[in-house]
């Protein structure tokens, strides 16, 4: 492992493009734990590394294996009970209720909600897509929001829903 000489350093990757030419020691990153305090790989390195590494799938690949954890979903939770994020669902709220083109289509939501809590209208998750034949996970208002067509709704998948016209 190079160390820092005189204020110079050399990269330690096989790959840079300086090719064990001497560089600046401003040209690594902070490292606390390291003798010189500094990193093995200079900056422009590092930043293709983890280029490389984004772009071959497996930084997704560990994500979504993360968030099968419990722990990942015990912290999820924790999170969404938090006062601040309560509390920012509530401002939220209060400013979509008041914008007139949000407060319709707020109201009929929640109505048909209530509606399929009460029973009256069966839960979406037991529908298939109208179009597709997949299994639905949306209601589309058709015919629009107003009070009169609140309960005027025909199960989507996603796909299927974002594909209609606004």
């Amino acid at each position: 492992m190079p160390l820092a000489v005189n204020g110079f350093k050399v990269c330690s990757s096989p790959n840079c493009i300086y090719q064990g030419q001497p560089q600046s020691i401003d040209a690594f990153n902070n490292q606390s734990y390291r003798k010189d305090g500094k990193e093995p790989q200079c900056r422009d390195c590092k930043k293709a590394l983890c280029q490389r590494y984004k772009n071959s799938g497996k930084a997704r690949q560990v994500r979504n294996a993360y968030r099968e954890t419990p722990k990942s979903i015990e912290s999820r939770k924790r999170y969404a009970q938090s006062e601040p994020v309560k509390e920012h669902e509530r401002q939220r709220a209060i400013i979509n209720r008041r914008d007139p083109k949000k407060a319709p289509k707020i109201l009929a939501r929640n109505r048909l909600n209530k509606a399929v809590r009460a029973g009256r209208i069966p839960h979406v998750s037991t529908l298939e897509c109208t179009q597709c034949r997949k299994p639905a996970n949306q209601y589309h208002h058709y015919l629009g929001y107003e009070p009169e067509h609140w309960y005027d709704v025909e199960p989507y998948c996603t796909k299927c829903h974002r594909a209609l016209p606004a």
